[in-house]
């Protein structure tokens, strides 16, 4: 993940930011770190420990991309800096540990207004947001062309998790869980899309064929394989989530909103972005349109 980091950084150009510094506890990732940035290393400091960089008086914004379970005591260290900070989703693993870090914020925004001394922003990494197909069914739902969103459906059918450090990403304690670890980008779009609070979650799962053969000290990986969710907002949306990571061979994902007036799909891989605007109907007892009259799905393909 911090190679990635480093890599989408590169992409921004050295006039908008520099990697000025790493750290990392393995051996191999601070090399590979330094393999990622090329050139770039010749000027890059490298610790081992976290603390030696948020100690250097250069570093203007940090960017946490830890072990999940870990982004809790890097950020009791790294908030007090005043710095921006970019924190790899999730959050943290646990309620607790969330709440810890919005606390700690909001003490130092309350002690940066008493002082005057300026903070950095501080953000946590939902970046489907931004992604091109997502973004244009977002701003589709936005517009209100569509009328008011009622159903969201999203579906990820995809490979298992990938190997990481230690394999720590195969335990629900160092993850969070599977809903935490991956479907936290899902349920961020669901609440952006809906611009509203849940009020009622419901959820089953398993571990149906994944990490079963896998055995780490002694123990047998927990996470979970496969999930169905079902989410009613306090606006009267509902949205619902299908997740399998055994099913597929490449990662597919497609989101769904269902409006008053039409209906919006994006679709990843494939960068696709589909849309209908229902016909008008009034009146009970609706026959289906004929084919001639039936709605054109416009169909945008992104780059």
């Amino acid at each position: 993940m911090g190679k990635e980091h480093i890599r989408n950084i590169g992409l921004l150009g050295r006039s908008a930011a520099v990697v000025v510094a790493v750290s990392d506890s393995d051996r191999r990732g601070r090399r590979e770190a330094l393999e990622e940035l090329g050139q770039g290393a010749a000027v890059c400091a490298v610790f081992e420990d976290y603390a030696d960089l948020l100690a250097c008086d250069f570093v203007d914004a940090v960017v946490v991309c830890t072990p999940n379970f870990t982004h809790i005591e890097v950020l009791r260290r790294a908030i007090p800096t005043g710095r921006h900070i970019l924190c790899e989703k999730p959050l943290c693993t646990t309620l607790a540990d969330c709440h810890e870090v919005e606390s700690m914020l909001q003490a130092r925004d309350a002690e940066a207004q008493q002082s005057g001394a300026s903070v950095g922003i501080f953000m946590t990494g939902m970046e489907y947001r931004w992604m091109p197909p997502i973004s244009q069914l977002i701003q589709e739902t936005d517009s209100g062309d569509h009328g008011a969103a009622r159903l969201v459906s999203i579906r990820e059918h995809r490979f298992p998790f990938l190997v990481k450090v230690d394999n720590w990403n195969r335990f629900n304690r160092y993850t969070g869980g599977t809903m935490v670890e991956k479907a936290c980008h899902f349920f961020d779009l669901m609440r952006r899309i809906a611009r509203s609070e849940p009020a009622t979650v419901y959820a089953s799962g398993g571990q149906a064929m994944n990490h079963k053969d896998e055995v780490y000290n002694d123990e047998q990986p927990d996470i979970i394989d496969h999930a169905l969710a079902v989410v009613e907002f306090e606006s009267g949306l509902r949205a619902s989530l299908d997740l399998c990571m055994f099913a597929e061979d490449e990662q597919t994902e497609q989101v769904t909103v269902v409006c008053d007036k039409g209906k919006v799909e994006a679709r990843s891989p494939d960068s696709v972005v589909r849309v209908v605007r229902r016909r008008s109907i009034t009146g009970l007892g609706r026959t289906p349109p004929a084919p001639a009259e039936r709605a054109v799905p416009e169909v945008r393909s992104l780059p």
